[in-house]
């Protein structure tokens, strides 16, 4: 008995077809970009025309159809924006911390007519921070009404 498979290639794609994952919308969307681009390419525009009939840029069309060759659908959705952390380069860790952000409503709210400068200055050395992170504190509470307003 003779037994018939599909040639290699075409049986990726169809086992990655079969086992993908949901797209996002923005997966979606850019598939959908890509698809446009790619026919506006085949009726024999270029690369430049074909991008602005899409209404994208032209290296951002390619960049998205590299990855779209490379891994199919699920390369087109969106990476992490975060840079990458490396021994001399580090991302900066947040100041404000829950325990920092209850200290300020506290003293707020014991001191209501006090501002970010007199704020500052109560705080304790463990929990020493810049007059604007106070100021950004203050209003990120003040936006929740957690606070109320103060006067300076």
């Amino acid at each position: 008995m003779a037994t018939d498979y599909l040639p290699q290639p075409l049986f990726y794609q169809a086992w990655r077809l079969a086992h993908q994952q949901e797209l996002s919308p923005e997966a979606l969307r850019r598939w959908e970009l890509i698809r446009r681009f790619k026919r506006a390419m085949r009726a024999g525009l270029d690369s430049h025309t074909a991008a602005v009939v899409v209404g994208g840029a032209r290296s951002t069309l390619l960049r998205w159809l590299a990855a779209f060759n490379k891994d199919g659908p699920l390369g087109l959705e969106p990476k992490s924006r975060r840079p990458k952390t490396t021994p001399d380069r580090r991302v900066r860790t947040l100041l404000r911390t829950p325990k920092f952000v209850a200290m300020v409503e506290a003293l707020c709210l014991q001191f209501r007519a006090w501002g970010k400068r007199k704020i500052r200055g109560l705080l304790p050395k463990e929990h020493q921070a810049s007059e604007s992170s106070v100021g950004r504190v203050m209003k990120s509470l003040r936006d929740r009404r957690a606070i109320g307003y103060s006067y300076s």
